[in-house]
């Protein structure tokens, strides 16, 4: 079955190596990269690197996107290949590694790489690509910190390089990766004394890396130069509460909200999530400026939250639910033939594939609904042997730390998206879900075939010594 999966996605890859995407984030990129005049909602980089791509195709007379495409996917093969090997190394006992010269990490490494959503955002012409690779670096750097007794100041230097990086090119890295690693540092300190060393310096690399991205911020984004809504809680509050409720809540708002929204505002409001920052903001800042229109926006969720509190609250936890078990819910789209008029719809709540590539959707469809069914069969089959057998159970706890890392970092995503954002899921923003659970895919793969305990990594947290291979310092 992996055969086929890679055999669908190098089709499709080859076939999509040349095609200019049609995202509305890829065109602004693209635009991005003429005049570098980003706001606040872009940091820098990648709109850098489009623009490098677009000095290549002056040269070589080959389209950009084509050179952006081929080292996204360059950088998201080592990086997801490094993060399985680290795995594997630390809790795993290189049991892909050893597999007849390698092969077993290479397919590991083509499994997770060939993921539907994974592989797709390789070739979208959007920041998400990169912003896996350096989530899983900067995890994987975490995972080496805490977990290798001789680790060195290696690991640190590629957290700093991955902190850095990833929050170049998405908006939102910056501060998950600093949220994350700071309690990554607190529960190791909790957990184990001795580590508390590790943690400080842990620490401190990530404030100076958020200090620098920051300082970088700083220099290259003019706030307001796009004519977009600051993001103040206010906004925040106005996106993720009142839409798409304020119509059916019109009646309740107070006579101030009134004068300035009407009904038929309301109605236009609550038809798009798109009209609450590029419809609704633009027009209440002309109309009553942007510090009233923020005043307004908290009493208008004061009073929908009042209002439709548990819908508020349900869809919160709808959205959360549907980013943490992304991989489940987008095979069950598949089947959901009515989005597009009858066509094979693709996970319409995640991302719209048919960007991707416009005279290929067959194609598109089967390289997304194969491997999804295929990794959900395996992964029902492989957690009821698992779970049968307590030997097997306590091989699987043995590679907690690392599940732990990955799900936790997938689980403040989730909550980071679904209480800042109004919108339906999408799944581009956290593609880190499907590689999460890609992983916990093949960590139980290694633990049913290996047929022993992969805990036995969990000893170097008492002082024991390594055996040969856990000595071998990941690189």
């Amino acid at each position: 079955m992996l055969i086929v999966q890679f055999a669908l996605s190098a089709i499709w890859m080859f076939l999509n190596v040349g095609t200019k995407p049609t995202f509305g984030d890829a065109t602004e990129y693209f635009e991005l990269s003429k005049s570098l005049m980003i706001d606040e909602y872009r940091p820098i980089l990648y709109p850098v690197f489009i623009r490098w791509a677009r000095w290549l195709e002056s040269l070589a007379h080959l389209p950009y996107c084509f050179y952006v495409y081929v080292v996204q996917a360059v950088i998201s093969f080592f990086s997801i290949r490094f993060a399985v090997r680290v795995v594997d190394e630390l809790f795993l006992s290189g049991f892909y590694a050893g597999r007849r010269g390698g092969m077993g990490l290479l397919c590991a490494t083509i499994y997770m790489w060939t993921f539907p959503l994974v592989g797709f955002m390789n070739f979208a012409g959007m920041s998400d690509s990169i912003a896996l690779s350096m989530t899983l670096l900067f995890l994987s750097g975490i995972l080496i910190v805490f977990n290798k007794v001789d680790a060195g100041w290696r690991p640190y230097g590629l957290i700093a390089a991955a902190y850095c990086l990833g929050s170049l090119v998405r908006g939102d890295r910056p501060y998950l990766f600093l949220v994350f690693g700071i309690v990554a540092a607190v529960v190791a300190c909790i957990a184990r004394k001795r580590l508390c060393l590790k943690a400080g310096v842990l620490v401190v690399t990530l404030c100076l890396s958020f200090a620098a991205v920051m300082t970088v911020n700083r220099f290259t984004q003019k706030p307001g130069c796009h004519n977009r809504p600051r993001t103040t809680l206010e906004f925040v509050l106005l996106d993720r509460i009142v839409w798409p409720h304020m119509s059916e809540c019109y009646m309740e708002f107070p006579p101030e909200v009134k004068r300035v929204v009407s009904l038929k505002d309301a109605a236009n409001f609550d038809a798009n999530n798109n009209n609450v920052m590029y419809v609704f903001a633009r027009k209440m800042n002309r109309r009553v400026g942007e510090a009233r229109a923020h005043e307004l926006y908290k009493t208008m969720a004061g009073t929908v939250f009042r209002v439709r509190t548990g819908s508020v609250l349900c869809e919160i936890a709808n959205d959360v639910i549907k980013t943490c078990f992304a991989p489940f819910f987008q095979t069950a789209e598949v089947y959901n033939a009515n989005c597009h008029k009858g066509r094979p719809c693709i996970n319409p709540y995640c991302y719209n594939p048919r960007c991707f590539m416009t005279n290929t959707k067959w194609l598109t469809w089967a390289a997304n609904a194969i491997p999804l069914h295929f990794f959900v069969l395996s992964f029902f089959a492989l957690l009821v042997v698992v779970l049968r057998r307590p030997h097997l159970r306590r091989a699987l706890r043995g590679a907690l730390p690392a599940l732990t890392m990955y799900f936790g970092f997938s689980l403040l995503l989730a909550l980071f998206y679904g209480l800042g954002d109004g919108a339906h899921p999408n799944s581009r923003y956290s593609i880190i879900v499907d590689g999460s659970w890609c992983l916990l895919n093949l960590v139980m793969v290694a633990v049913v075939f290996a047929g022993r305990s992969s805990g036995d990594a969990n000893d170097r947290a008492d002082g024991n010594p390594l055996d040969a291979r856990e000595q071998v310092e990941v690189t």
